[in-house]
């Protein structure tokens, strides 16, 4: 059984809406860039410092959609791109956690 090749990527955005959209394009400008065979999963990781979904993955505060958002999608769509969300539809479950006021992304 053959393996099929990785491509790992890993990426820590800016936390400025007006940086993150430059930032993403430029992601997506290299994914696009780069010779990816047809077989090979591209697996991104990292902190985009963006919520996809602001009415299902927060808590407290005033989380807003972004306009990264956007970008983001595209390149989930171009890159043919599989994401925790879409595997996990129901669940609710944050990576950062403040006490008071209570705000959970």
């Amino acid at each position: 059984m053959q393996e099929k090749p990785l491509v790992f990527v890993n990426i820590y955005a800016p936390n400025k809406t007006s940086k993150q959209c430059t930032f993403f394009q430029k992601i997506q400008t290299k994914l696009d860039s780069l010779n990816i065979e047809s077989d090979c999963d591209i697996i991104i990781g990292g902190d985009f410092n963006v919520i996809l979904d602001p009415e299902f993955v927060a808590l407290g505060g005033q989380p807003k959609l972004k306009e990264p958002v956007k970008i983001i999608e595209q390149i989930c769509l171009s890159s043919d791109l599989d994401i925790w969300r879409v595997r996990n539809p129901n669940e609710r479950c944050f990576s950062r956690q403040q006490k008071n006021p209570v705000i959970q992304r």
